[in-house]
């Protein structure tokens, strides 16, 4: 997975490419957490992600609830159908905007 980063005036931008899985959703996390602490709003970009497994659903429901608790947001763009439909079944569209 690499991640590439490009700030907003309103928030950071993550393009991140590959898969999100057990071995590299760590960098992930590292990278949201990061991110959040420089600004509240965080828009990931996963149009290069073609799977997302449990462990990288998990990081991003603690990436949703670091946000919030800092009165900010977390959304995810450009997502193909493998990982919509990964999301929809772990009930995280719900709760994350993803366009």
């Amino acid at each position: 997975m690499q991640i590439t980063e490009s700030r907003e005036k309103n928030g950071i931008v993550l393009f991140v490419s590959g898969r999100v899985d057990t071995t590299s959703c760590g960098q992930l996390q590292n990278e949201i957490f990061r991110a959040l602490k420089m600004k509240k709003f965080l828009m990931l970009d996963f149009s290069d992600v073609f799977s997302i497994d449990e462990e990288g659903v998990k990081v991003l429901q603690g990436g949703i609830s670091l946000a919030a608790s800092k009165g900010g947001s977390m959304e995810l763009r450009n997502a193909g159908n493998a990982v919509k439909n990964t999301l929809d079944i772990a009930g995280l569209s719900k709760i994350l905007t993803v366009k």
